[in-house]
């Protein structure tokens, strides 16, 4: 569920959220600087989903982009992720959760451009689970955590909830309370894990 908040009450939120969140950031080593860069080149030539295509007055947070036949380029990227022990390890310890499995432990997967809303206000967003994503593994139940990977720089400027350099992700958990600014044009990779 989305709600609107006023700019002073999210700027606030907006501090605690980069300062409780710096320990679930990995470093830009988290997947290797090529593949990074070829996502990025290739989501930059993306439309966005029918969905978003067909409902162009809602006023989205993000928007997912069809991937559809570029999806190699992208689960290369993932399994590049998934494959670093340590990221699991973080994401698992962030969200306070045991590690179940090491082997299918993405459930889907998506890019996303962050839209802008305009209005000034920030929206309040508390429900991070995958509604849409790609190659989805249909026998998994709703995915516990998000990994959100940087394609471009992403912070406030370009409607992302925190800094996050190229290349470095933050993983945060798929009920988190997470406030956005109103602006957009960020690019990114969430990854939808079950842990």
């Amino acid at each position: 569920m989305t709600k609107t908040i006023s700019s002073n009450d999210a700027k606030l939120l907006a501090q605690d959220q980069v300062r409780n969140y710096a320990s679930a950031v990995g470093s830009s080593a988290t997947a290797p600087p090529d593949i990074i860069r070829e996502a990025y080149e290739v989501a930059m030539t993306l439309q966005p989903r029918k969905f978003y295509l067909d409902h162009p007055n809602i006023r989205f947070i993000w928007e997912l982009l069809d991937v559809e036949e570029h999806s190699s380029v992208f689960r290369a990227t993932v399994d590049a992720w998934v494959e670093v022990e340590g990221n699991i390890q973080r994401a698992a310890q962030h969200v306070n959760r045991t590690i179940r499995s090491s082997t299918h432990v993405w459930s889907g997967f998506g890019v996303f451009r962050m839209k802008a809303r305009g209005g000034g206000n920030w929206s309040l967003l508390d429900d991070h689970g995958r509604t849409d994503a790609n190659e989805p593994r249909h026998d998994d139940p709703l995915p516990q955590t998000v990994v959100f990977i940087a394609l471009t720089r992403l912070d406030h400027s370009n409607g992302f909830f925190m800094p996050l350099e190229v290349g470095q992700d933050v993983c945060i958990d798929s009920k988190a309370e997470i406030v956005y600014p109103p602006t957009g044009s960020g690019l990114g990779l969430a990854i939808w894990l079950r842990l």
